[in-house]
């Protein structure tokens, strides 16, 4: 393996474990008629590929930027503030394109059972007739690692590090 797969294997390893362990990200989307960005706090879960799951409601803001331009991003950051400076700390932007998971998907249950299971508060309102599920079809990858690690990680990179 060259010492540039090595870096990015390595990078993508630890982007992967960040947003298994972050729970919420926070989701980039366009404006519906302007194209400025807009940015929202959400819950997430990973399916078995590590692609991000969302239950957005079909009323807010960055549900409606989705349905008239799917493309999106999400900003995995575990850190908090008590923990020092949160920008010497790990963090992972995922890019890609959001799209609803239609009840007749045959991944659409193990989708529910896995946002559920990693979000069980949102039991209450996930059966809310205007809550759908979405997932983010990761197209690249952002890793930074800390001051000065900073690697570019494929989709199929990060997603075999979740095989």
């Amino acid at each position: 393996m060259s010492r540039q797969n090595a870096v990015n294997s390595t990078a993508a390893e630890e982007a992967a474990r960040l947003m298994s362990q972050a729970g919420k990200a926070s989701l980039a989307t366009l404006e519906r008629g302007t194209g400025h960005p807009y940015v929202s706090l959400v819950t997430v879960a990973l399916d078995c590929e590590g692609r991000p799951l969302m239950l957005l409601s079909a009323l807010a803001r960055h549900t409606r930027n989705l349905e008239a331009d799917g493309r999106a991003s999400l900003l995995f950051e575990p850190t908090s503030l008590a923990s020092g400076d949160p920008l010497a700390g790990g963090r992972v932007t995922v890019v890609g394109r959001v799209d609803m998971v239609d009840p007749a998907d045959p991944s659409f249950d193990d989708v529910r059972a896995r946002f559920l299971a990693h979000n069980p508060e949102a039991e209450g309102y996930a059966g809310f007739s205007d809550f759908r599920f979405y997932r983010l079809e990761i197209v690249t990858a952002h890793f930074i690692g800390g001051f000065g690690r900073i690697v570019e990680v494929s989709a199929s990179e990060l997603k075999d590090s979740f095989a």
